[in-house]
């Protein structure tokens, strides 16, 4: 797909990549840190303002242990392909409108869809990218609207 070479707008992928990574490792260690706390609270003897910062602190660990197990996952939508070219049927998303504009139809990448992206985006057979990628608009310029979420 991308050869030998990655090209230096490749770097985002290889940073979310990596703070997925860190988002797991860092999750693992607050589990265990509310795991201890937890068992604290239940076997040691202490005071009711002891316990209520305890619980408290508790909370606030679990809670961002929560957030760091949601960002160590890529989500991914089975059967999304399928799903959203439905629902673009039902909008009649392929019938074009008034200013013209149209989908054409859902492409599934195999590997990296960059370069079909960006060729799309170029020879103006696009206007507009969903993808959680961020290159896109790098590769194509200012002539990209592109969405990050969906």
């Amino acid at each position: 797909c991308d050869n030998d070479v990655r090209p230096s707008v490749k770097q985002e992928t290889i940073k979310r990549r990596a703070n997925r990574e860190k988002a797991r490792t860092k999750e693992y260690l607050l589990r265990r840190e509310v795991r201890a706390l937890k068992r604290r609270l239940k076997e040691e003897a202490l005071t009711q303002q002891q316990r209520s910062e305890l619980s408290t602190t508790i909370k606030a660990k679990e809670t961002e242990r929560k957030r760091k197990e949601t960002a160590s996952h890529r989500p991914a939508i089975a059967d999304f392909a399928n799903g959203l070219e439905t629902e673009l049927d039902l909008l009649g998303a392929h019938i074009p409108n008034e200013a013209g504009g149209s989908v054409l139809e859902v492409v599934t990448a195999q590997c990296q869809a960059d370069t079909y992206m960006a060729g799309q985006i170029r020879n103006k057979d696009a206007v507009m990218v969903l993808s959680t990628d961020t290159d896109i608009p790098l590769i194509t310029g200012d002539s990209c609207i592109s969405i990050k979420g969906f």
